[in-house]
């Protein structure tokens, strides 16, 4: 529903090695900012490896955990896309590591009100959108999130579709891409 133009924050919450925030630097250009969250210390040096490599200098890697409080956390690490908070994980995971944790509406308060976020940690989007749900009714900020992990029994898909209908946005999700994904938008926009 968005495409970052010139200029724009954007904020990568889950950025693993950074193939969502190479598409968003060079969309943004050099006014614009990427702020690419990535609290796995199996992943993150891959994410700054490829900031490096691909010359980002308008993307800030960050190993912090976006999540609905702020302190430290249980992190489940496995070097993959698939790592998580390990409050919101189903599966098993071989490891763990505590790890810094901020709040959606904390990022923003650090980093600048984002034009886009992109969110995708593994089904702890609902806990996150829930915690910002007062401050995202009064900071218009355009989403798009991976809602294909299951929460409470179903796909994530429908919580966060309420969260944000709450919140005044319109919303829609589709699997066309073979996961659900969904989008959020102030009303109106």
């Amino acid at each position: 529903w968005y495409k970052p133009k010139a200029g724009d924050i954007v904020f990568d919450v889950g950025a693993y090695c950074g193939v969502s925030a190479y598409h968003f630097s060079k969309s943004v250009g050099p006014t614009g900012r990427v702020y690419a969250f990535e609290p796995d210390p199996l992943n993150f040096p891959l994410l700054e490896r490829n900031i490096a490599r691909h010359n980002l200098t308008n993307v800030v890697p960050l190993q912090i955990a976006v999540s609905d409080s702020s302190g430290f956390a249980e992190f489940c690490t496995e070097g993959t896309t698939g790592s998580t908070l390990a409050a919101h994980s189903v599966r098993h995971y071989p490891g763990s590591v505590r790890v810094k944790t901020i709040t959606f509406e904390e990022a923003c308060e650090s980093y600048g009100v984002p034009t886009l976020a992109k969110v995708d940690i593994e089904g702890a989007e609902v806990a996150v959108i829930g915690a910002a749900a007062v401050f995202l009714k009064s900071h218009p900020i355009h989403f798009t999130l991976d809602t294909s992990h299951t929460v409470a029994g179903e796909l994530s898909n429908r919580a966060i579709e309420g969260l944000f209908t709450a919140c005044g946005y319109d919303v829609e999700s589709s699997d066309e891409s073979g996961l659900m994904t969904t989008w959020a938008r102030p009303a109106g926009h």
